[in-house]
């Protein structure tokens, strides 16, 4: 079994990079629009798999259904696609992932707030997300002084509405680290009293902490990654309700806070800042969004005819 890998030109992110680990003896990753990704596809193997990680490859997907793989090509759905798709989109875009199931491709997706692909599309394939360190987590309480928000700079990311809630917090000893690429303008526009903008960082292990927390106020997300990576680490996480977190309550138990208005945001900051009593667990709640790496391997591959 070989592995190609089509990204979109946004470059691989935490799935694509995971499937590079996969036990396959070949792996190729392709990075860039469809038309170059069909010049590369060429010359196609019997035993590679394909796996696309963007929707609108159609010339490169019908060619390697004419070419009688049409079982061989997995579409993996990364984002929110009901808010981050405009209508003119949809109305192209889900009439060809319904298509590509009929043609038995596989469509992949990773969280529930794409449940909705279900009500056109031929028997899509939920997956969980990667969890590795959680079952290696030390619950205890820690002292807080820094809230991290991770992100490329994009409008729907709404690192303006962040800020906001950490202005609006009563403590003065805390630090905004924001974690990215794409802040060099908007660095010069706002106030950066105790906001520190690090870069970008292809090692996140390393930055988050469990003396952290993550804060996450995004309009639409699938995941987001990593919310789960810092859960994994003990860390804290209040969300806007996207995501994994869209279709939950807070439970007060799992180290998540869910939000709709800002000042909810700063009352849950504020209570993992100075008033918590105890640690919270979240492996439980891992354990129900994600698989170990053997298991979404052997689960995914479940999917598609080897030999």
């Amino acid at each position: 079994m070989l592995i190609t890998q089509i990204v979109s030109i946004w470059g691989k992110g935490g799935v694509e990079k995971f499937i590079e680990t996969f036990p396959a003896p070949s792996q190729k990753t392709i990075v860039g629009k469809d038309f170059n990704a069909l010049k590369k596809l060429l010359n196609i193997n019997e035993e590679t798999l394909y796996f696309f990680h963007s929707p609108p490859y159609f010339l490169s997907i019908l060619f390697l259904i004419l070419s009688g793989k049409a079982d061989k090509v997995g579409i993996f759905i990364h984002n929110d696609l009901q808010n981050l798709y405009s209508f003119s989109k949809k109305i192209v875009i889900y009439p060809w992932l319904a298509f590509l199931s009929i043609m038995n491709v596989k469509i992949i997706y990773l969280s529930s707030c794409n449940d909705f692909l279900k009500t056109f599309c031929k028997s899509p394939r939920k997956m969980g997300y990667i969890s590795d360190t959680s079952s290696n987590l030390t619950v205890q309480k820690k002292i807080r002084k820094k809230i991290i928000f991770v992100s490329r700079h994009a409008k729907d990311k709404r690192l303006d509405k962040a800020i906001k809630i950490f202005k609006s917090l009563d403590a003065r000893d805390i630090t905004l680290e924001v974690w990215g690429h794409g802040y060099d303008v908007i660095m010069k526009e706002i106030d950066l009293t105790n906001v520190d903008f690090c870069g970008y960082s292809e090692h996140l292990d390393e930055v988050f902490d469990s003396s952290k927390m993550l804060l996450i106020t995004s309009k639409y997300e699938s995941g987001p990654l990593t919310a789960i990576e810092a859960l994994q680490r003990g860390m804290p996480v209040i969300s806007t309700s996207v995501g994994v977190f869209k279709h939950l309550k807070n439970d007060f138990r799992s180290g998540y806070r869910v939000f709709n208005k800002n000042q909810e945001a700063k009352n849950y900051l504020e209570y993992f800042l100075n008033q918590q009593n105890s640690e919270e667990d979240p492996r439980d709640f891992l354990q129900t969004i994600t698989y170990n790496k053997t298991e979404f391997f052997d689960e995914l591959m479940k999917n598609f005819k080897l030999r």
